[in-house]
């Protein structure tokens, strides 16, 4: 009897909310860049920033909870040559509510354009975090999408452990 008892609460603390094995949320972030662009040897190279807010539009729930704004501050480098672009990007998304709860994320893709009426689709990985976010793992698919004025738009769709 007291086997059954110590099995089934163990599997009741597993199935609890608190200790959810992963999870998933959807983000839409609303921004603007600043690249710089150079001619070097047989490459074009850029850098810069990205600032904006992603709202998170769907999520199966905490830590990273439906209707949440996160402050999303990114580097941003690339090459491209012969009509082929390789971008890498690290970013920060600190939750608007509490700073103390920050997102770490990285990747890139290599495909597409990064100037106006052009995007593309590609990968990040969350990589940690800091606050409530403090080691969570993760991948994004994503796809941005550049617009008039410097300005992008990029949703991404997340799982997380």
């Amino acid at each position: 009897m007291r086997r059954t008892m110590l099995a089934l609460a163990g599997m009741l603390l597993l199935m609890s909310p608190g200790y959810a094995q992963g999870g998933s949320f959807t983000l839409l972030l609303t921004a603007t860049h600043d690249y710089t662009t150079i001619e070097h040897s047989m490459v074009r190279m850029f850098a810069g920033g990205i600032d904006g807010v992603a709202t998170v539009t769907e999520s199966t729930g905490d830590p990273v909870a439906k209707g949440i704004h996160l402050y999303m501050t990114c580097v941003v480098n690339g090459t491209r040559s012969d009509g082929n672009l390789q971008l890498e990007t690290s970013c920060v998304g600190t939750d608007t509510a509490d700073e103390q709860a920050r997102l770490y994320m990285s990747g890139g893709r290599g495909k597409g354009t990064a100037k106006e009426g052009g995007g593309g689709s590609g990968t990040i990985e969350i990589v940690g975090g800091a606050g409530r976010f403090a080691g969570l793992k993760g991948t994004c698919p994503y796809d941005t999408v550049y617009l008039k004025g410097n300005r992008l738009l990029t949703s991404a769709n997340c799982t997380w452990e």
